[in-house]
């Protein structure tokens, strides 16, 4: 049987396989994460709560059926919370679409949707550390509450993922990625290796190796 060094990070996967982690309960320091603070009533499973949860190597995140997020381990998202053994409410204004998590900070896209589920406006939220500008706000301070992604408002964005220390989004249906954080290896694929505090802009046919596009500044 697999031990779990950290029941945060096994347990947050009960939202997909809640009976699965009760029955390793007692395999080094795991302890059953059953319900979330608020939700659903007494007795109310992750299960049936749940409608995302991601894990990373310091915590783990979900977002309810009613599209709130919880987070626990490290940066909660919380201000004045560095650090949570159980869950705790992400400070995000309005309905949250969906969650990432990165080593050491963590980004949300918020936003409206239509009543068939599509996407009218979303906006980026992240935080924790900030050392290499991955909070995309403009500065390296790090953030225990999430700060808006600067340079974005206005577009609608489909997807998005977050690396180590990086994020990138990609732009609904305008051949646009935009990308923000630590960009030593290259990841931001602008040409350089420096780290951007602010969103930078990958076009298309740059992407798939046309002439032209090339990145910039976002806005």
């Amino acid at each position: 049987m697999i031990g779990f060094r950290s029941a945060a990070a096994c347990c947050g996967l009960a939202a997909l396989a809640l009976a699965s982690c009760n029955l390793i309960t007692g395999v080094d320091d795991l302890a059953k994460v059953d319900s979330l603070p608020g939700g659903g009533g007494a007795g109310a499973g992750l299960s049936d709560l749940t409608s995302e949860v991601v894990t990373s190597r310091y915590g783990t995140c979900v977002v309810d059926a009613t599209r709130a997020a919880y987070c626990w381990g490290l940066y909660p998202g919380a201000n004045g919370v560095a650090f949570s053994l159980t869950p705790v409410r992400v400070e995000l204004p309005g309905t949250v679409l969906s969650i990432g998590m990165g080593t050491f900070h963590r980004c949300a896209q918020v936003g409206e949707l239509s009543a068939d589920g599509e996407k009218l406006k979303t906006d980026f939220y992240c935080w924790g550390e900030n050392d290499r500008g991955q909070l995309g706000d403009g500065t390296y301070e790090t953030g225990l509450a999430p700060r808006l992604v600067q340079g974005l408002s206005g577009i609608v964005f489909d997807r998005f993922t977050v690396g180590h220390s990086h994020t990138c989004a990609a732009q609904k249906g305008g051949g646009r990625l935009f990308c923000w954080g630590a960009n030593q290896h290259g990841q931001l694929g602008d040409g350089t290796t420096q780290d951007a505090q602010l969103p930078i802009v990958l076009f298309a046919d740059a992407i798939t190796g046309g002439q032209g596009g090339g990145a910039g500044q976002g806005g």
